[in-house]
């Protein structure tokens, strides 16, 4: 299987900066000679979705296509299947399909952040719809717009992690 990249990288989606002023710098240690001074201050960003995306050349006049991992694993599922085949980012882009992999909140390159004293919440769609099964489909009584050919839905991607609860920080209203 071999195909050719116009383009590719990567963006965030959703999320928000937060500014921590408490805690100490601490060593973690490693191993007996590699340790590293973490320290807990500074400025993350927290809640927000990492997408990586696969433009190739020649690409087809298809919608571009979205990859979202499910339970706790993370976009590099859709690389390789178990048995080291090729899986489905490679043959979508092989038959000349855009392809936007996501790594949903908390999870692989999204990032992690436990914040201490934070008064830890759960995503505004969840205080709006009284859970956290809010998506693109299940938005209330308003459906979604219908999609033109070649027109990538960013405001719904956008979505896609402000309507999840982070693991660990769901609350029992979710």
């Amino acid at each position: 299987m071999t195909y050719r990249l116009k383009d590719f990288g990567s963006y965030t989606a959703g999320g928000r900066q937060v500014h921590v002023t408490q805690g100490e710098p601490q060593m973690v240690q490693f191993t007996r000679s590699a340790a590293y001074k973490m320290d807990p201050r500074g400025h993350f960003a927290i809640e927000h979705a990492y997408v990586q995306y696969f433009i190739p050349e020649p690409r087809n006049s298809a919608a571009p296509v979205v990859l979202v991992h499910g339970g706790g694993m993370s976009g590099s599922c859709w690389e390789t299947t178990p048995d080291g085949r090729a899986g489905w980012l490679h043959l979508l882009l092989d038959r000349g399909y855009e392809v936007h992999v996501v790594d949903n909140v908390e999870r692989g390159r999204a990032g992690f952040a436990r914040i201490t004293g934070m008064g830890l919440r759960c995503c505004a769609a969840c205080k709006k719809h009284g859970n956290c099964s809010a998506s693109a489909t299940n938005r209330g009584s308003k459906p979604a717009p219908p999609l033109t050919v070649n027109a990538f839905p960013w405001p719904i991607l956008t979505l896609s992690p402000a309507a999840s609860c982070p693991v660990g920080w769901a609350q029992p209203s979710c």
